[in-house]
C-alpha cells in the first residue's frame, strides 16, 4: 500500500519541497492579489494572486527554455506578451475556483453539521466553527487540485496533485496569517 500511496516517492519530501517553493513565492502571490485588495473580494483577491503567479512561472520557465531572454528587456519581452496574458487568466481561473471551492465547501460543512445537536451547547458550535473552517480548507484544495489537472491534463487529479494543493494552500494561509499577525 506504501508504494501505491506514495508512488515511491516519500511524500514528506515532496511536500517539504513543494511548502520551500511556496514560501519562495509569497511574495509574488501577494504582489498578485493587491491590486484587488481594495474591493475586498475575496474571488478576485485570489484570482489576481494565482494569476500574477502563474504568468510569471510560465515565463520564466520559457526564458529558461529558449534560452533567448539572456537579459532583462528579453524576459519582459515575455511579460508583455499576448501568452502571458493567456497563463495569467488560466491562473487567474483557477484562484477564482479555489475561493469558490472554499466558499462552497464552508458552507456545506456548515450546513451538515448544524443539523446536529452541537448547535445547541457553546462548544459544540465551536467544533461546528472548526468543522466549517476545515470544509472550506478541503474545498480549496480539492480545486486547486482538480481545475489545474483537468485544465493541463483533461484528467482527474492523481494524489500527488493533491499533496501539491494541500502543501499550497495551507503555505500560503500560514503565510498570510504571519503577515497579518505582524
Amino acid at each position: 500500500i506504501d508504494e501505491f500511496m506514495t508512488g515511491g516517492q516519500r511524500w514528506d519530501k515532496r511536500a517539504l519541497g513543494g511548502l520551500t517553493s511556496v514560501v519562495s513565492d509569497l511574495g509574488v502571490y501577494g504582489a498578485g492579489s493587491a491590486p484587488f485588495l481594495l474591493t475586498q473580494n475575496p474571488y478576485l483577491i485570489m484570482g489576481g494572486a494565482f494569476g500574477l503567479h502563474e504568468a510569471l512561472r510560465w515565463a520564466l520557465i520559457e526564458s529558461y527554455m529558449s534560452n533567448e531572454t539572456n537579459t532583462f528587456e528579453g524576459f519582459w519581452d515575455l511579460v508583455l506578451s499576448k501568452v502571458f496574458l493567456k497563463h495569467y487568466a488560466k491562473g487567474f481561473g483557477t484562484g477564482v475556483a479555489v475561493a469558490v471551492g472554499g466558499k462552497v465547501g464552508g458552507k456545506v460543512m456548515n450546513k451538515i453539521l448544524t443539523k446536529t445537536p452541537l448547535k445547541n451547547s457553546v462548544v459544540g458550535n465551536k467544533i461546528i466553527n472548526t468543522g466549517t473552517k476545515w470544509g472550506s480548507l478541503g474545498g480549496e484544495i480539492s480545486m486547486l487540485a482538480t481545475v489545474p489537472a483537468l485544465y493541463e491534463t483533461g484528467k482527474l487529479p492523481t494524489k500527488e496533485d493533491f499533496i501539491d494543493a494541500a502543501v499550497i494552500i495551507i503555505a500560503l494561509k500560514t503565510g498570510i496569517k504571519g503577515v497579518k499577525t505582524s
